[in-house]
């Protein structure tokens, strides 16, 4: 089989393979096909304590944006430009937008510039809009963190919620475990000196 064969074939091997991950997700069975104004829109939101938004925000971009924040994915990164990623196996381009930020106020908006060959026939084209929020929380000792994200289906909707609201819930709570304090586990032991055998004096 010719090389390009092979690249055609692990392609589908792998979109396979995420499309039986889709359908082992929990409540996603059964789900209606249609929503009348076919919108999915999700937001997630988060406290995380004494970690300033900067910090969140760097952690963010780090593991999440260029590592995939956990998630049963792998992320390639232009090699032009770290802005733009690709998602494997959905084999969708991801871009980070011009970010707006003040002293108070931190948001990186995203989009995905290239649907790929799973979204191609189920989210409408230039609609996808990713916004990610750190803003300083009420005591400034720490964030309120949120992620919004938002476009239209084709078809399927309520599971493109479903799917979209875990994948989104899970990339969160994996970014929080990420900036928690590591457990710090501490043993002691006492060493016994040995004596010098008497024989050999």
């Amino acid at each position: 089989m010719s090389y390009f064969g092979k690249t055609i074939l692990s392609k589908n091997f792998v979109i396979f393979i995420f499309l039986c991950y889709l359908c082992s997700v929990e409540g996603l069975r059964n789900v209606p096909s249609y929503n009348s104004n076919n919108v999915v829109d999700v937001s997630i939101s988060k406290q995380i304590p004494q970690i300033s938004p900067t910090e969140v925000q760097e952690a963010w971009l780090d593991y999440t944006w260029c590592q995939g924040g956990g998630l049963p994915l792998l992320v390639q990164l232009s090699k032009k430009n770290r802005q733009k990623r690709t998602l494997i196996p959905l084999f969708a381009e991801e871009i980070l937008l011009e970010d707006e930020s003040n002293i108070k106020y931190f948001t990186q908006d995203y989009k995905l510039s290239e649907l790929g060959p799973i979204w191609k026939s189920e989210i409408e084209p230039d609609c996808h809009l990713g916004t990610v929020s750190f803003l300083p929380n009420n005591n400034n000792d720490g964030t309120d963190f949120q992620w919004n994200v938002t476009f239209r289906t084709q078809q399927l909707n309520s599971l493109w919620q479903d799917v979209t609201e875990q994948s989104i819930g899970q990339a969160c709570d994996n970014l929080v475990s990420y900036l928690a304090e590591p457990i710090k586990y501490t043993q002691t032991m006492k060493l016994r000196r040995r004596e010098d055998d008497k024989s050999n004096l």
